[in-house]
């Protein structure tokens, strides 16, 4: 079982080989023509000679590259973004679905260990399904109307949950059911909105020459708080009871949505310099 799982892993380091260099990158190593290849395959010459003149402008802004830049005032904005999103996506209880799927079915009443786990391949399943809306719809719907549809989703989803763990009898189907669409519902909506987003933003708030250091940032937030989450779950459970374990993460989400209305800003449409140009930049585009 466990030998298997280095087949998507060496998958995933033969894909890796044919990825290209960023073209920042490359243009701050002073391989430029390498970097105005790469752009030439994502757009036409006059469109790469542009992105070619903006990373020039953003590399001759000069930003100490050290871990404490991150707190910088002109960076610290994008540095609440960045950690402060990504530990709000685990918080919110993905996780705990998925890897915790068949205790959760198990305390909705499915009590078959094959079915437990056919409900947990189902909803693994509407994750990677429900990503696809993503792909098609994040450059074209904008990224907070995505998380605004979502963490809603997410938030009703979570609490009819923790309602049919309180009152088993109030559905006229079991309650191995209802949990069951609760949590496809759950992880579609966070599919299609948190779960990528997140990255997205994480990528594109930060200036170029400290976005190395605040994608680790926020990585360390996002597998910290996925520890702590992950391992609370259970004891959570037995101490405060399966419906106000979900409505804790419910209430997560309503914070969600309040730190992507007055935090988060809407990069649709813009380029990763203009986006990280600066504080007030970044700031102006929230509202």
């Amino acid at each position: 079982m466990f030998g298997l799982g280095a087949v998507p892993a060496a998958l995933f380091l033969l894909l890796l080989l044919t990825l290209p260099e960023s073209p920042r990158w490359l243009y701050a190593h002073n391989r430029i023509a390498e970097a105005q290849s790469v752009l030439n395959d994502f757009t036409d010459e006059a469109g790469a000679r542009l992105l070619i003149d903006d990373i020039r402008s953003a590399l001759q802004i000069k930003v100490e590259k050290r871990w404490s830049s991150l707190w910088s005032p002109a960076v610290r904005h994008s540095l609440l973004i960045a950690v402060g999103f990504t530990v709000l996506q685990q918080v919110t209880g993905i996780n705990t679905i998925i890897y915790y799927g068949p205790r959760i079915f198990s305390l909705a009443g499915i009590t078959s260990n094959r079915n437990a786990i056919f409900a947990t391949l189902l909803v693994a399943v509407t994750n990677v399904l429900a990503t696809i809306i993503a792909l098609v719809l994040v450059d074209r719907a904008g990224r907070k109307p995505l998380l605004y549809v979502g963490i809603s989703g997410m938030t009703a989803s979570l609490l009819l949950l923790a309602y049919s763990f309180h009152n088993p009898a109030a559905f006229g189907a079991g309650p191995g059911v209802i949990a069951t669409i609760c949590l496809m519902v759950y992880i579609t909506c966070f599919a299609f909105s948190m779960g990528p987003i997140a990255w997205i933003l994480v990528s594109e708030v930060f200036p170029l020459q400290l976005r190395g250091r605040g994608v680790a940032a926020a990585s360390i937030g996002s597998g910290a708080s996925n520890f702590i989450v992950s391992l609370t779950f259970l004891s959570l459970i037995k101490a405060a009871g399966n419906s106000f374990t979900f409505i804790i993460y419910s209430v997560f989400c309503i914070i969600t949505l309040l730190f992507v209305r007055f935090i988060v800003p809407e990069t649709k449409g813009r380029e990763l310099e203009s986006i990280s140009s600066g504080h007030n930049a970044i700031a102006s585009e929230v509202n």
